[in-house]
């Protein structure tokens, strides 16, 4: 039986190409999303023709509305473009095109974990493995500290060091999250990366290839990271044992997803377990959203129906994946990408950022659901 490929595009029942249209498509001149209007793409060409909306596919959306003005076409979308999009055009089934993204980020996500995306992931000498913040990456250095001591799961650059000190063979340049209580001085001194990074000083629990196994977590330093926070999650549960928590906050409870009750039920907790949930299909990639908001709180698994509940109000100050906060109840995870928002992101919002994390992990076995609208759950061959 073939594997369903999900895609978030209505095929467009396309007619038999032509020369003329063919011209038309290779005068091209640009197909830009502006951040002013994220529902809005703009494509212009060198010449002015009549084409019709059913002519357009764009991935990852569904096109509402068209309009033409000289050689100026515009397709409004009915969910936004997301700063997270890579989208491509395709006109009469001619070869797709990308589309110039502009949307900035709203600047209330506060980390993106991509393990496999480029830069993501940094070793340094085979000592030490960091999931880069992708929204700030690896280029940011705050201070030179030569006093105090190391944050706990910090990620450092070392610039002054005595054979040794931070690790064994540890050199100028190298960069790596460290325990708490590494004694910095005048010769041995650091820059601490900017981001909010997951990493695993301890190489016996650090996770390779986004696998936990009830041995392996990963951890940010603290942060402020205040109630509503949102987080989407491609993740997989292997297995299921009560009390194993998928993912937590700084502290225990508090941005907290656990096994509770009889398999493969989760919970959600920032003080208060609630949002009974059965949607969690062990051995099965699914995107998981939640929203910490007291009294607003719920857990969505794909796009089934959400539970809700007054998970209490604890902020998560931080974030630790794989495990409970002191790491502790390791699951038995799989994990791709994870993005945390400060924010309760409206439906349009989440209907965007789940379909894009959908089409892009299309080739994990994901069987259905793409949000049309925010009441219509609809299944699609790919076009690709």
């Amino acid at each position: 039986m073939t594997r369903p490929v999900v895609h978030s595009v209505v095929r467009s029942v396309l007619g038999t190409s032509s020369s003329s249209w063919k011209s038309y498509w290779d005068s091209l001149v640009s197909a830009v999303v502006e951040n002013v209007e994220p529902t809005k793409v703009v494509i212009t060409f060198i010449a002015a023709k009549k084409p019709l909306i059913t002519d357009f596919v764009i991935t990852d959306h569904i096109i509402d509305a068209m309009s033409i003005v000289g050689k100026v076409v515009t397709l409004t979308l009915s969910t936004p473009v997301i700063y997270y999009d890579i989208l491509t055009v395709t006109f009469k089934a001619f070869s797709p095109v990308s589309i110039t993204n502009n949307v900035l980020d709203d600047g209330k996500s506060v980390a993106w974990f991509d393990p496999e995306a480029a830069g993501a992931k940094v070793v340094i000498g085979g000592k030490d493995a960091i999931y880069w913040d992708l929204l700030t990456g690896s280029a940011g250095r705050g201070a030179e500290e030569s006093s105090g001591v190391t944050v706990a799961f910090g990620v450092y650059e070392i610039t002054a060091t005595e054979a040794n000190h931070f690790y064994t063979g540890c050199a100028v340049g190298d960069i790596m999250p460290l325990v708490a209580g590494k004694t910095l001085d005048a010769n041995n001194k650091v820059k601490r990366v900017l981001g909010n990074h997951l990493g695993q000083p301890d190489a016996a629990k650090r996770m390779v290839a986004g696998e936990t196994g009830y041995a392996a977590y990963m951890k940010t330093a603290a942060f402020t990271l205040n109630q509503p926070v949102f987080i989407y999650g491609v993740m997989k549960l292997n297995a299921w044992a009560v009390n194993k928590i998928l993912f937590d906050g700084n502290t225990y409870p508090t941005a907290t997803l656990i096994c509770a009750g009889t398999t493969p039920e989760l919970r959600i907790s920032a003080g208060s377990q609630v949002a009974k949930n059965t949607n969690m299909t062990l051995g099965e990639w699914k995107v998981v959203r939640v929203l910490f908001d007291g009294a607003n709180s719920f857990l969505q698994i794909m796009n089934t129906n959400k539970t809700t509940g007054n998970a209490d109000a604890g902020n998560a100050g931080g974030w630790t994946l794989g495990a409970k906060a002191d790491g502790s109840l390791i699951s038995d995870l799989s994990f791709k990408e994870a993005i945390l928002r400060n924010n309760s992101d409206s439906a349009e919002y989440q209907a965007s950022l789940y379909n894009h994390l959908i089409t892009k992990w299309r080739t994990l076995g994901f069987i259905s659901i793409i949000v049309l609208n925010f009441a219509t759950v609809l299944n699609f061959d790919s076009i690709l």
